[in-house]
């Protein structure tokens, strides 16, 4: 068919440089979040392994406040990687 063989007209390329660009920008937004994902997971490491030598130290006695307000950070890092790991940025 004629049509098909006639080149694209400006507003169709301009169309398709923008899902193109679209598109590595929200590649660029996930490659970002993973970083962060990543980061965020060794520093939940090292403070969980930190909080569980520190708990074992202390044996039946009482945990004392400061343990508790790591406990509470542990949390909250836990809770926001996760929250990284259910989004994810994308286009259409």
């Amino acid at each position: 068919m004629p049509e098909d063989s006639n080149p694209p007209d400006a507003n169709a390329v301009m169309l398709l440089e923008q899902k193109r660009d679209s598109k590595r920008n929200f590649d660029a937004a996930n490659a970002l979040r993973q970083k962060q994902i990543d980061e965020d997971t060794a520093k939940l490491l090292i403070l969980a392994k930190d909080f569980d030598a520190q708990i074992s130290k202390l044996g039946n006695n009482p945990l004392p406040d400061r343990l508790l307000r790591e406990a509470e950070v542990i949390e909250l890092l836990a809770h926001d990687v996760h929250t990284k790991m259910t989004l994810t940025v994308g286009g259409g």
